[in-house]
């Protein structure tokens, strides 16, 4: 039994950056979603984890970019794992990718069969033999992509000839014979080879001709300057040349600079112009270290006269001072530090003590004025009032008073209800004697009389009562609230008088007696403290800088003494002090100024870059007649060459005539190939075609070879008013009919034991009724195949869903960074 992929797991791969595992129906696998959701990334992660590569991905910006790793993955790695099962076993196929600077390279295939791994660099090798196919065509004959539909619906011929090859599995043939096509390279070589023959031909014995031709006239030229033929030789050139290299070397002695050697002088005109730049350049050197010599030496003369002066100038002056005890300065430095530190410490202490007092003055006599008020309040309330002990017993006796008022008023209100009760028996018995004394009465009379005498006085003495009642009780609440405001006035008086000691104490550490004065009495004398104590400071203060400055001059004096002192000692190379080390400079400068004069006399070198000038038209004259000489010994070698590059355009021409025989075998095979591979296809194509209703008249399809190089196919279809053009007369929903046919044959010869088809929106442009064809044709493909389809087409999804038994569909959401959301419907 054939193998199925049953599970795909993928992470980081294309459009996928998180984890994803996908299981598959044995008949149809649907993924369904928009456009950019990632259905296309699963299905190339399929691709991938079988041939380690992505087919379209070569080429133009594939070369510039990783296409393959997901560019948002943290780990910058892809994996895919593919299960394939049959009846008896389980394969297990995964491939690790690092994210790269290019989409190629290939991955390893690490492979466990029941769970055994198989490790070997033959494992492809391995898999191709289980699986009876090959990895390498596993793009044309198991997966049709997108862009193979676009190349057969919208491409030129060529291009459109170069999609049906890779559908029909022979587009590595039409590559090859496209690496063949060199033609124009090979004879671009042969005419630059040819004129590079033409060109060593004329330039060598041009330049041979114009050598000798100067030859002539530069010596004619040098006998009219005076010199003979004798001085236009290599020995005598040599011998001018030895005796320059020794007056040079003289020099080199005189003024005690050392420069390289020279190097050993041959006899011909290469030796001769190096030994004479050489020369051109010692002396050049020479004469530079000379300079350089006089302004050191100058620079040093300046240097030791402008020191001796200054220590002279030094040592005159510190005699003059030397009178001077520094340690009598330092301690009387000291004592004026500390006297100029108290000062300025009693300075600042007494600006203090001006920036608190007018805060604590015045927080002083707020809470004194506070006082006041708070007890002018309390006695007022206690005039009017009485004491809290008065009010309260006012109060008590309000009370009392209230207790007898609500009393009588329940007396009355009983005295109410017993009237009302005698009004309700009377109205209700109608009694003609009174029940207590037996007399006769007029119950009507008697009622009446209840009703408007007794009872409108009980309510009269009532209401004068309630009265009485209120007005008492308004003078108990605000007696009340008064005893708890003399109660609040009371601590807060008791909280001012508290707050109002501790300011007078703040106040009596800055000024003890400050209740005797007045506060500007008090900020007058701690000012005028300040403006004398700011004076003592000032004196102190330039007192003691007078002083630091002596001791700083001295000392200065006296460093830059010593240190001129040490140096002039370094520079005379002794001991001496004062005056004999004076001398002792003046003595080195004399010396210098006489070895200024030595390197000031430059006749010598003057002369020798005399002598090198003339010598340089008789070098260039003895080298272009060794030049001359050495050209016409190099023509047999411009003949062998020559020959050299004949032979070259020999091969290049054969080479080219075997080339056009290998690519017109190629492209013969290439023709060949494909047309047997259509006559094979051909009744499976029209089979498939028919399926998918390619045509209403058009019934079959034809392929055939329009043009041999390179290879364009006819794509014709037939019908019983004869054959057309499909491009012609074609929808472009009956060519995709076409192409899927083509794809659909190719995959059945080519099944192996991995019989599967896998579609990447194989119904673009196609219209309803094609749509549900090829919905129907896919239903029919299983079990035979395992068909895995890729779709954004609503209408596809409900046909298939609609025809196929067995199907299984997964909705792909809104991607996003970490990828789709995917469903299984």
């Amino acid at each position: 039994m054939p193998y199925r992929i049953t599970t795909v797991r993928v992470n980081g791969i294309r459009g996928m950056n998180k984890p994803e595992e996908v299981a598959f129906s044995e008949g149809i696998t649907l993924f369904y979603g928009q456009n950019g959701s990632g259905k296309s990334s699963l299905l190339q992660a399929i691709e991938w984890g079988i041939t380690g590569k992505i087919s379209y991905m070569k080429g133009g910006d594939f070369t510039r970019e990783d296409a393959v790793v997901n560019l948002f993955t943290k780990s910058k790695r892809g994996t895919v794992e593919l299960i394939l099962e049959d009846a008896t076993k389980k394969i297990s196929l995964q491939r690790t990718r690092r994210i790269a600077r290019t989409s190629s390279g290939k991955q390893p295939l690490e492979m466990k069969i029941d769970g055994k791994t198989i490790s070997s660099d033959e494992t492809e090798v391995e898999l191709e033999k289980i699986l009876k196919i090959s990895l390498e065509g596993f793009s044309q004959s198991k997966y049709l992509h997108q862009e193979t539909l676009r190349e057969v619906l919208q491409a030129k011929p060529e291009e459109k000839s170069q999609a049906i090859d890779k559908l029909l599995g022979t587009y590595e043939v039409r590559d090859f014979v496209k690496t063949l096509d060199i033609d124009r390279q090979i004879i671009t070589s042969i005419t630059s080879l040819q004129d590079t023959i033409e060109t060593i031909n004329r330039e060598k014995v041009q330049f041979l001709l114009n050598l000798r031709q100067s030859l002539i006239e530069t010596k004619t030229k040098l006998i009219q300057q005076g010199l003979n033929e004798e001085e236009l030789t290599v020995a005598m050139t040599l011998q001018k040349l030895n005796h320059s290299i020794s007056e040079i070397n003289a020099l080199q002695t005189k003024y005690n600079i050392q420069l390289q050697n020279f190097p050993t002088i041959q006899p011909n005109s290469k030796s001769i112009i190096e030994i004479y730049r050489v020369l051109q350049s010692q002396l050049n050197n020479l004469d530079r270290a000379r300079l350089e010599n006089i302004n050191q030496l100058t620079q040093k003369i300046s240097y030791l006269r402008a020191n001796s002066s200054a220590y002279k100038e030094a040592k005159d002056k510190l005699q003059g001072i030397n009178e001077v005890n520094t340690e009598t300065i330092n301690l009387k430095i000291e004592e004026l530090k500390n006297e100029l530190n108290r000062v300025t410490e009693l300075i600042k202490t007494v600006r203090q003590k001006l920036a608190i007092l007018p805060v604590k003055s015045n927080v002083y006599n707020s809470l004194k004025a506070k006082l006041n008020v708070g007890q002018t309040k309390l006695i007022d309330s206690q005039n009017e009032y009485g004491n809290t002990k008065q009010i309260q017993n006012t109060i008590q006796k309000l009370s009392e008073e209230i207790t007898i008022i609500q009393n009588e008023l329940n007396k009355l209100s009983g005295q109410q209800r017993l009237i009302t009760i005698a009004i309700e028996s009377l109205e209700q018995t109608k009694a003609q004697e009174c029940p207590v004394c037996s007399h006769s009465i007029d119950y009507t009379t008697l009622v009446k009389d209840l009703k408007l005498k007794v009872s409108e006085d009980i309510q009269r003495k009532s209401k004068d009562l309630c009265e009485l009642e209120n007005q008492k009780k308004i003078s108990v609440r605000e007696l009340g609230d008064e005893k708890e405001k003399q109660e609040q006035l009371k601590r807060n008086l008791f909280q001012l008088k508290e707050s109002l000691a501790l300011a007078a104490e703040e106040l009596s550490k800055l000024v003890p007696d400050f209740e005797l004065q007045t506060l500007d009495d008090i900020t007058q004398s701690w000012e005028n403290e300040i403006k004398e104590t700011s004076i003592k400071e000032a004196q102190l203060m330039q007192e003691l800088s007078s002083l630091n400055i002596l001791l700083q001059n001295f000392t200065q004096l006296l460093s830059s003494v010593n240190k001129l002192e040490k140096l002039l000692q370094q520079e005379t190379s002794s001991q001496k002090v004062g005056a004999e080390l004076s001398e002792a400079a003046e003595q080195i400068i004399t010396s210098l100024e006489y070895n200024i004069g030595e390197y000031s006399d430059s006749t010598t070198i003057d002369a020798q870059r005399n002598n090198l000038s003339r010598l340089a038209d008789i070098i260039t004259f003895l080298r272009d007649e060794e030049r001359s000489t050495e050209t016409e010994k190099e023509l047999p070698l411009v003949e062998k060459k020559i020959k050299v590059l004949e032979a070259r355009i020999s091969s290049l021409q054969i080479l080219l005539a075997q080339l056009n025989t290998i690519k017109q075998l190629a492209v013969q095979y290439q023709k060949e190939a494909a047309l047997t591979q259509l006559k094979r296809l051909e009744d499976e194509i029209n089979s498939f075609y028919s399926k998918i209703e390619g045509h209403p008249h058009f019934k079959q399809l034809k392929i055939d070879v329009e043009k041999e190089e390179p290879l364009i196919f006819s794509f014709k279809a037939e019908g019983a008013q004869g054959d057309t053009y499909i491009s012609t007369r074609f929808s472009t929903a009956q060519f995709n009919a076409a192409a899927l046919s083509i794809f659909m044959s190719n995959s059945s010869q080519q099944a192996g034991e991995l019989p599967i088809m896998i579609f990447d929106d194989p119904t673009q442009n196609m219209d309803t009724a094609h749509k549900e064809a090829f919905a129907k044709l896919a239903s029919t493909l299983s079990p035979k195949f395992q068909v895995i389809i890729a779709t954004e087409d609503e209408e596809v999804k409900t046909f298939l869903e609609k025809h196929c038994k067995k199907i299984m569909t997964y909705y792909l959401g809104e991607w996003t960074l970490e990828g789709p959301d995917i469903k299984l419907l």
